[in-house]
C-alpha cells in the first residue's frame, strides 16, 4: 500500500492544485476529506477506463483502514477491487459477505466459483416497506414490459397476509400462491390479518369463476413473474439468510454484492433495488431512533439503484452515519426519467463531486453547473473609451473537462474545486498465499417457515 496515504483520520482522494476565483492554481499537494466530510457523500463521475474503478478502490482501501465498515454495491465485477478488499477484510479481522448474483450458474470457475452467501429480501421490514421494496424493484422501462403491470393494492394484500402468519416467508413460497389457488387459500386461512383475508378471498373467488377469472389473472400475471424470477435462485429464498442488513449494520462487516447486468437483465437491477430499499428502510428506523453506525456504501453504477424515494437513503443516512459514494459513467445512458430523479439527488446530497476523464458533453456541461462560476471582469473600449463590465463564468469550462486524461479528475470539496490525479493502489497480500481462497456455501434453512413452497412441490410428484 503506499503508506503516505493511508492515514488515520483521513481520507485520501487524489494530489492536486486548487482552482482559485482568479482562475489561478495553487499546489495543495494531498486532497483529504474527514469523517465530516463523508457525511455529506461523495459523487463520482468518469467514462469507462478513466480509472473509476481505481479511484473507488483506493477509497474502499481506506474506509477499511479507518474503521468503517463497507457495503459494496456494483452491477459488474473487478476482480482486483473485489480480491483486495477481501484481503483487507480478513486482515482486519472483519466479517467478510458476498452476495453474487452469478452464482446461479452453478459453474466452478471465474466469478461464480467464489460461490455466495444467501439474502432473502422479505425477511427485512414492515408491511409498507416490503410492499414499497417490491414496487420498486418492479418499476422502470424495461421492467414494466417485462414484468407487466404490477398493483400496489395486491403487493400490499400479499405482504399483509405473509406477515399476519407470524410465520417466515420468501419469494418461492408467494409464487406457489400464485400459480396454485388451494396454496392461496391456505394462506387466506393461516393469516391473522383480518383486511389482507378479505382482498385475498376475494381474489381466489374471482380466479375460480369463469366470468371473471380472465382480469383476476391479468391482476396478478406481473406479480407471477416477478415472483417466479426470484423463485429460481436457491440462496434468495432461504429463512434465515447470512446476510441480514439490519443485523450487520452493526457487525463492523463488509458486505460485498455483485449483480451482473449484462448476464442477469432485469432481475440485477430488480435485486439491487431491493437491497437499496432495505437499506433506506434500516437508515430510516436508525435515523428516527437517533442510533448512530459508522459504515460506508459504495455504489459503482449507481443509475442501477435509482428509484423514486432513494433520496430518503441519503438524508436519512446523514444523521444515521451511513456515508454514501454515488459513482456512475455518464448521463448519456440513462433514460430521461432516471437521469432527471438521479441529477436532482446528486445535486442535492453530495457535497464532494469527482470528475474523471468523459467525453460526454451533456455531463461535463452538467458538471460545470455544479461547479459553479467566479466573477471576472471584461474590458473593452472604442478608441480612447473604455468600458469594464462585471461578468461571471464557469470556474472549470466543460471543455477543460472533456480534455482530461485518464486518471487526471477534477475534486469539488467543501466549496473549493482542485484539479489532479488519482492513485492506483497494489494489494499487499496473495490470495491463497497470505490469504485463504474463497468457498463460499450458502446457508440455506427452510425448516421453521411458512413452507408453501414445499406443499406445491409435494402436490406435483
Amino acid at each position: 500500500m503506499k503508506t503516505d496515504i493511508l492515514e488515520k483520520g483521513y481520507i485520501t482522494l487524489g494530489r492536486g492544485y486548487e482552482i482559485k476565483q482568479d482562475g489561478n492554481f495553487g499546489e495543495v499537494g494531498l486532497i483529504k476529506i474527514t469523517d465530516a466530510d463523508l457525511s455529506t457523500h461523495v459523487h463520482v463521475l468518469g467514462a469507462t477506463g478513466a480509472g473509476k474503478t481505481l479511484l473507488l478502490k483506493l477509497l474502499d482501501t481506506q474506509f477499511l483502514y479507518n474503521g468503517y465498515s463497507l457495503i459494496k454495491l456494483d452491477m459488474k465485477f473487478d476482480e482486483d477491487n473485489f480480491r483486495l478488499v477481501y484481503a483487507l477484510s480478513h486482515y482486519l479481522n472483519k466479517p467478510f459477505y458476498f452476495l453474487n448474483l452469478a452464482a446461479a450458474t452453478g459453474s466452478n470457475s471465474g466469478l461464480s466459483g467464489y460461490g455466495t452467501h444467501s439474502y432473502n429480501p422479505l425477511e427485512t421490514g414492515d408491511e409498507l416497506s416490503i410492499t414499497a421494496k417490491i414496487m420498486q424493484a418492479t418499476k422502470g422501462e424495461g421492467a414494466v414490459s417485462y414484468y407487466e403491470e404490477v398493483k400496489e393494492t395486491t403487493v400490499k394484500a400479499f405482504v399483509s397476509a405473509f406477515l399476519g402468519t407470524g410465520k417466515k416467508w420468501s419469494f418461492r413460497d408467494w409464487y406457489a400462491t400464485l400459480i396454485d389457488y388451494e396454496i392461496l387459500l391456505e394462506l387466506i386461512k393461516q393469516t391473522k390479518n383480518q383486511q389482507a383475508k378479505t382482498y385475498l378471498y376475494n381474489l381466489y373467488e374471482r380466479l375460480n369463476d369463469d366470468k371473471k377469472r380472465m382480469q383476476a389473472e391479468k391482476d396478478i400475471s406481473g406479480l407471477r413473474n416477478f415472483t417466479a424470477k426470484m423463485s429460481d435462485y436457491n440462496f434468495l429464498n432461504s429463512y434465515v439468510s447470512d446476510i441480514n442488513f439490519e443485523k450487520l449494520i452493526f457487525a463492523d462487516a463488509v458486505v460485498y454484492v455483485v449483480l451482473p447486468k449484462l448476464l442477469f437483465g432485469e432481475v440485477a437491477k430488480s435485486l439491487g433495488k431491493m437491497i437499496a430499499s432495505d437499506l433506506q428502510y434500516i437508515t430510516g428506523y436508525l435515523s428516527a431512533n437517533m442510533q448512530k453506525t459508522k459504515v460506508v456504501l459504495s455504489i459503482d453504477e449507481f443509475e442501477n439503484f435509482v428509484f423514486e424515494g432513494i433520496q430518503d437513503l441519503f438524508n436519512k443516512g446523514r444523521s444515521a452515519g451511513v456515508r454514501i459514494i454515488a459513482a456512475h459513467q455518464s448521463l448519456s445512458d440513462i433514460s430521461h426519467e432516471e437521469k432527471e430523479t438521479m441529477k436532482k439527488i446528486i445535486q442535492a446530497n453530495t457535497r464532494i463531486k469527482i470528475f474523471l476523464a468523459q467525453a460526454d458533453t451533456e455531463s461535463a456541461q452538467w458538471f460545470s453547473q455544479l461547479l459553479g462560476k467566479r466573477p471576472i471582469r471584461i474590458a473593452f473600449g472604442i478608441e480612447d473609451t473604455l468600458n469594464v463590465q462585471d461578468n461571471y463564468t464557469y470556474l472549470v469550462e466543460p471543455n477543460q473537462l472533456t480534455s482530461l486524461q485518464n486518471f487526471q479528475a477534477y475534486f469539488y470539496v467543501r466549496g473549493k474545486a482542485y484539479k489532479g490525479h488519482i492513485y492506483t493502489v497494489p494489494s499487499d497480500f496473495e490470495i491463497g498465499k497470505d490469504i485463504p481462497y474463497l468457498r463460499i456455501k450458502p446457508t440455506i434453512k427452510r425448516e421453521n417457515g411458512i413452507k408453501l413452497w414445499e406443499k406445491l412441490l409435494a402436490k406435483q410428484v
